[in-house]
């Protein structure tokens, strides 16, 4: 056996080990037995209502605004859009490491044929 067919032998065992971790902590994620890699947080913004006088229009465009915001947060809450974004994510970085796992091995299989 020579150093090819042995460095050949570890990097097929080396994408393995990478495309099995992917797949468990995939499911582990998925199954909700973990949470994803936060990579976004949901950020809440304070704003400061400064007393200067409104106009008429302001005035009656406060209360609708107001009632919107409240039901675009009924339909779309922030703690859903960050979860997603989060999944989203962690989906990506499965498929890198999922083909670059897959490129290891390729790699090593190749080192074993020549």
């Amino acid at each position: 056996m020579n150093y090819k067919s042995i460095s050949g032998l570890i990097l097929i065992l080396l994408g393995l080990a990478v495309i099995t971790f992917t797949i468990f902590e995939t499911f582990n994620i998925f199954t909700a037995k973990k949470e994803p890699p936060k990579i976004f947080e949901a950020v809440t913004q304070i704003i400061s209502k400064e007393e200067k006088p409104k106009t008429l229009e302001e005035k009656m465009q406060a209360p609708q605004q107001e009632m919107i915001a409240e039901q675009f947060e009924k339909m779309m809450p922030t703690d859903f859009i960050v979860k997603l974004l989060n999944l989203v994510a962690w989906s990506i970085g499965a498929f890198i490491l999922f083909t670059g796992g897959g490129k290891i091995s390729q790699i090593g299989i190749n080192l074993i044929k020549s």
